[in-house]
């Protein structure tokens, strides 16, 4: 740790970063809820973020001081990049469950870590798409190589925004942030508002955060303080998916640019949300698209039992447009929008031409890429590659039903399973009809199940993918 700290001994107060030992506490999965059903981290060393001192004592979680990660291991042959082999495998398990947990912990959209192998260093970079990593950079000859991992820290601590936020590092969502105490508190009271019997436990509080929700083309969002995680999807590179609890913040806040942004408190701000976050793959169309085509439906009695959207869209577009609509009309489109009124076939050649545009823009003007959209596979392997990358999608639903756990009788339970069977064969059964209910649930189980009472209704919903 002591080169660690000598690296960037020359930072000024605000930008340093501190290295500490977790190599004998593991750390449990960030949300505690679903902590039993994950394996826990293993860190060698963890990189606190700018201007913050290490912890005095390490806990299981200590997920809120860490925002790189260091795997030290004594010979360079124990480098898990320089070939796979099932020795050194176990390593390169070991450094993608532990960036999997730090991305969970502070909503990342990509986390870094170095490697000491010997005396060979690595930079490996996670996102939701993959995971790339650089030549081997030998720490022994000093000078340059010394100068590349210097370079990079620098960097990490100084992301670049239009409105940098202090203690920051590359990677982090500029549009979610931990709760305050003023914000837990004003929590607090708004759910006892709502219902008097949800008690919130302090010592949760550092899993709390508030993001911001914008709708497609609205450039003012809203936001949402998110306090108890429902599920979140426990592999690396894939959708990503979160879903939390959430209420509505309706005193003015900041975005990004600065700005600040009123809000007006209606009834409907007294109501728990579900606020839902994936990563779609490019030539898929956004979830949004499917709430919004049940939106549109006059007949509210199709819609029984179903949750709505209230506010969504897919960052990974917004953020590529608004990269891209400053430097002039570069592409035939606008937007990569799975639009409800697009074919899906031309919607997917939309996109296609699209996926090809930033990479033009970045020749031209040297912008970077975006983080709420990946280009890993782009990046390394070529444009044709866009369908492997991936967008960031975050939206709100209403609540609807609960759990099936809180069943009142057996008979009760045999029944919800009965019709949910019936409903899931009704799915295949009126294709032919144009209906709702073509859209068939490929993932069935008790998670996806839940009542709607009093009507005694069961329906599907699908949080946890």
């Amino acid at each position: 740790m002591g080169f660690l700290n000598e690296l960037v001994s020359g930072f000024p107060d605000d930008k340093r970063p501190a290295f500490f030992d977790c190599s004998k506490q593991p750390q449990e999965f960030p949300f505690h809820a679903l902590a039993a059903d994950r394996a826990p981290a293993r860190i060698d060393i963890a990189m606190t973020f700018p201007g913050q001192c290490a912890p005095n004592a390490l806990t299981a979680s200590t997920w809120r001081y860490i925002s790189a990660l260091v795997q030290v291991k004594a010979n360079k042959n124990d480098d898990p990049f320089r070939q796979v082999a099932a020795e050194r495998s176990k390593s390169l398990v070991q450094l993608s469950l532990a960036a999997h947990s730090l991305m969970h912990a502070h909503g990342s959209l990509a986390v870094f870590a170095i490697g000491i192998y010997g005396d060979f260093v690595r930079i490996v970079r996670f996102d939701r798409a993959g995971a790339v990593y650089s030549r081997r950079i030998n720490i022994a000859q000093g000078g340059g190589e010394l100068k590349i991992l210097i370079g990079f820290l620098w960097a990490l601590v100084n992301p670049a925004s239009v409105q940098p936020i202090p203690g920051r590092v590359v990677g982090c969502d500029q549009t979610m942030c931990p709760l305050t105490a003023e914000d837990w508190q004003w929590l607090k009271v708004r759910l006892g508002q709502i219902d008097p019997d949800t008690q919130l436990e302090d010592s949760h509080k550092d899993e709390a955060r508030a993001a911001l929700v914008y709708n497609q083309d609205d450039a003012t969002p809203q936001r949402y303080l998110m306090y108890k995680p429902l599920d979140a999807c426990s592999r690396l590179f894939s959708r990503g998916t979160t879903a939390w609890l959430a209420v509505r913040d309706t005193r003015p806040f900041s975005v990004p640019s600065g700005d600040v942004v009123f809000t007006v408190e209606s009834e409907d701000d007294f109501q728990v949300r579900v606020v839902k976050e994936t990563w779609r793959r490019l030539f898929r169309p956004a979830e949004t698209g499917v709430y919004e085509r049940l939106n549109a439906i006059s007949d509210s009695r199709s819609l029984q039992g179903l949750q709505t959207m209230l506010v969504g869209s897919d960052l990974g577009e917004r953020e590529v447009c608004d990269r891209e609509n400053p430097l002039g009309p570069v592409l035939e489109g606008k937007a990569r929008r799975a639009s409800p009124v697009e074919p899906h076939a031309e919607a997917i050649l939309h996109m296609h031409r699209l996926s090809l545009g930033l990479r033009a823009v970045e020749d031209a003007c040297g912008v970077g890429q975006p983080l709420h959209q990946t280009f890993t596979y782009r990046q390394f392997r070529g444009r044709e590659y866009w369908s492997s990358e991936r967008s960031h999608v975050r939206f709100v639903v209403s609540v609807v039903g609960k759990d099936i756990e809180e069943f009142e009788d057996t008979k009760e339970l045999t029944e919800a399973f009965r019709d949910i069977i019936r409903g899931k064969w009704a799915c295949y059964g009126t294709r032919s009809t144009g209906s709702l209910t073509l859209y068939a649930h490929r993932s069935l189980h008790a998670d996806n199940v839940r009542w709607s009472r009093p009507s005694g209704h069961k329906l599907l919903k699908h949080h946890d993918r």
